[in-house]
């Protein structure tokens, strides 16, 4: 009787088909992994290349002066980044809670004979916050963009010499003041990040940009790559001393 025992290329064709379908499950790529990092802090210090254009005095050349933590000149505090969907993307909202900056050179402003130096920090009354959207790119590798990010800073006029806040006689808009506060929307520009650990993530280079200033910077956490280059050879001497003086006792 054929009924429980069905013609072979019955049963061939049925294990075709099961052999078949575990060949396309197998290659299957498998989902990719939703892109998301978890909160963290970026401790940065500013390069040369920044810049703002100040009411009152025009474009002034800056850079970082190493007030924060490991010697930062600036601190941005990123909430969770969380995946966009159907990206290759996530999202983190951004708080600066420390930005210390002054002009590369003394300069002049209206009221005041003598050159002064910039003083560039936050403002008290407002709240510097922004956007962050991180993108794994086809290599792997990490980018990101800020917008908006908008910042609100101080301009504080002092004396080069004795650091003295400078108060210029009849301060008046748009001249700035001690302590006079300024909004700044960074729109453009960006950087490229790391991973660190199973789900953190540090910005490594940025370029901030707007259309009156623009900030560069790097994570003071990372050393530059001839420091790292110079550790790695120095570990490598210490192994080789200590063949050479095992086999010496030898």
């Amino acid at each position: 009787m054929t009924i429980f025992n069905p013609p072979k290329f019955v049963t061939r064709s049925l294990m075709g088909a099961v052999g078949l379908s575990a060949i396309a499950f197998l290659a299957v790529p498998e989902a990719a992994k939703a892109l998301s990092f978890a909160a963290g802090t970026d401790y940065l210090q500013t390069l040369p290349g920044t810049f703002s254009e100040i009411p009152g005095i025009g474009l002034v050349d800056l850079m970082g002066v190493p007030k924060g933590p490991f010697g930062s000149s600036t601190v941005v505090e990123r909430g969770a980044c969380e995946m966009i969907p159907n990206t290759d993307s996530c999202q983190a909202t951004l708080l600066m809670t420390h930005l210390s900056l002054k002009s590369v050179n003394p300069v002049s402003i209206p009221g005041v004979p003598d050159l002064v130096d910039i003083h560039i920090g936050l403002s008290p009354n407002e709240l510097s916050t922004g956007l962050m959207t991180i993108t794994e790119e086809p290599d792997g590798s990490l980018t990101f963009t800020q917008d908006p990010f908008n910042v609100y800073y101080t301009v504080t006029p002092k004396d080069p010499i004795t650091g003295e806040v400078i108060d210029p006689p009849g301060t008046f808009e748009p001249v700035p003041g001690p302590g006079q506060e300024y909004p700044i929307n960074f729109n453009m520009g960006g950087g490229i990040g790391e991973r660190v650990g199973d789900d953190g993530f540090v910005v490594v280079q940025f370029d901030e940009q707007a259309l009156t200033a623009r900030h560069r910077g790097r994570n003071v956490t990372i050393p530059e790559p001839s420091t790292t280059l110079g550790l790695l050879f120095l570990g490598l001497g210490s192994v080789a001393s200590l063949k050479r003086r095992d086999k010496a006792n030898k």
